[in-house]
């Protein structure tokens, strides 16, 4: 039988949202009411014939100082293919992400400049390489740009509101890359979005730091309603094509402003805050 899409979102933040000890659920003991990404998650309901396959994409665990002390991140190649547990060591103004499983294997070695801004995330000793060792760098008090394997240099624009507007590589013509559309009579607080991770560029290093909060700068003002993905043809050089686009809908709002759904394609994606309030606004 054929699950009711809507049906199973209820389900998923009444879970989420009732349960107090499981790992998955753990509050951050913090004493403020400031917001925290918990959780981030994706329906997709055509994944295999009538029933709806789901998917974890992040999830957060706190030490009893409100620190993340681990995190599970999907791992995203051509779509989320699998996850991985990092644990997290604070040394100053330095974070070791190391395997879960073989604490012995450093995953990422992070570091963050005199501004507290996210500087480097290094590849560490791990054998298996799941992140990039990729810099990041800063322009008017913006991040302009980061650095994928010292071979792959995007650049990042925004609108006048300060919205993500542009992506795009050292490879690319200005006209190509990743461009983003928004809503401008719809401000929201917090909002976090996952669809386009899967495509050409992708960098598991620059999402990861995307969830833990460490690129605030990449967090649109306002709603993002499309994005599109444009290159140039491979015949003709001179002739942009779309290559791929999505038009994003039924974004949820919390009461704290904060987005906790929205559909694109065939899946609707779900975040979890830790303010989390029982009322939403929905906003197609």
């Amino acid at each position: 039988m054929r699950i009711s899409i809507a049906v199973i979102i209820t389900g998923i933040f009444l879970s989420l949202t009732a349960c107090k000890k499981q790992d998955h659920c753990q509050k951050p003991p913090k004493k403020d009411s400031t917001c925290d990404l918990m959780q981030s998650a994706l329906i997709n309901d055509s994944l295999s014939g009538d029933e709806p396959g789901l998917f974890s994409e992040y999830r957060k665990e706190y030490d009893n100082s409100g620190k993340v002390r681990k995190v599970v991140a999907g791992v995203y190649s051509l779509r989320l293919d699998d996850s991985v547990a990092l644990l997290l060591t604070y040394k100053g103004s330095t974070i070791y992400m190391v395997d879960e499983k073989k604490p012995t294997d450093t995953f990422l070695i992070v570091t963050f400049d005199s501004h507290n801004r996210l500087q480097e995330m290094r590849s560490g000793n791990a054998t298996i390489s799941y992140f990039e060792t990729t810099s990041f760098s800063y322009e008017s008090g913006h991040l302009s740009g980061y650095l994928i394997r010292e071979l792959f240099q995007y650049h990042v624009a925004y609108d006048g509101n300060g919205n993500v507007a542009h992506i795009y590589s050292n490879y690319d013509e200005v006209s190509e890359g990743l461009f983003f559309t928004y809503d401008y009579t719809v401000h929201a607080k917090r909002q976090w979005y996952t669809d386009h991770f899967p495509l050409n560029g992708v960098s598991n290093s620059v999402y990861l730091a995307q969830f833990l909060g460490w690129l605030p700068d990449l967090e649109p003002v306002n709603k993002r309603v499309y994005w599109k993905e444009i290159y140039n043809d491979v015949v003709d050089d001179s002739t942009s094509s779309v290559i791929t686009e999505r038009a994003l809908t039924n974004h949820m709002y919390d009461s704290n402003g904060n987005l906790v759904s929205y559909r694109s394609g065939d899946a609707v994606y779900t975040r979890t805050w830790s303010c989390e309030a029982k009322a939403t606004i929905a906003s197609n």
